[in-house]
């Protein structure tokens, strides 16, 4: 564990509000996702980019890959990984400035090529939501906090979405 930050390969594309996690492939590769967000231009992408990691933590890839873009760009979605590490899920977000996301989506991984893609999950949030909270705990199998639709509960609108 180190106890000081350090640079490591930049991102292709600079981005803000984006969703990031950490996910392992099926066989056991570490690499950590950053997709979607808001480029250094203002507008919204559906660029996804990944890195390995390998060792111990401490070794990372030079460069950053191009992984599977997104279904149409989003800002402001949360990200989560789950338990077992093995799927990276996304929900929420903005989708244009008059339009935010309902849809739920998860990234899995195959081989050490990182063959990666996005399956829209069956369930939909309740309400679009942007600015989210994904919590991902062993005794409950997902929960979702809505801080857009909070009007009626300070602390948030909290969902209960059982995807595994």
């Amino acid at each position: 564990m180190f106890n000081t930050w350090r640079p490591e390969a930049p991102l292709n594309m600079k981005r803000i509000q984006h969703a990031c996690g950490v996910l392992l492939t099926d066989i056991d590769v570490k690499i950590v996702v950053v997709a979607g967000g808001i480029n250094s231009q203002g507008s919204r992408v559906d660029n996804v980019e990944t890195l390995k990691v390998s060792g111990n933590d401490t070794v990372f890839a030079q460069e950053w890959k191009s992984g599977p873009k997104l279904p149409w760009p989003l800002s402001d979605a949360a990200g989560a990984t789950t338990i077992d590490q093995h799927a990276f899920y996304i929900f929420g977000g903005t989708i244009s400035s008059i339009e935010n996301s309902v849809y739920i989506f998860n990234m899995r991984c195959f081989d050490d090529d990182l063959d990666c893609h996005w399956t829209k999950v069956e369930l939909e949030l309740r309400s679009s939501s942007t600015k989210g909270l994904l919590l991902v705990m062993p005794s409950i199998p997902m929960v979702a906090i809505d801080y857009d639709n909070a009007q009626d509960c300070p602390n948030g609108t909290l969902s209960n979405i059982n995807i595994n």
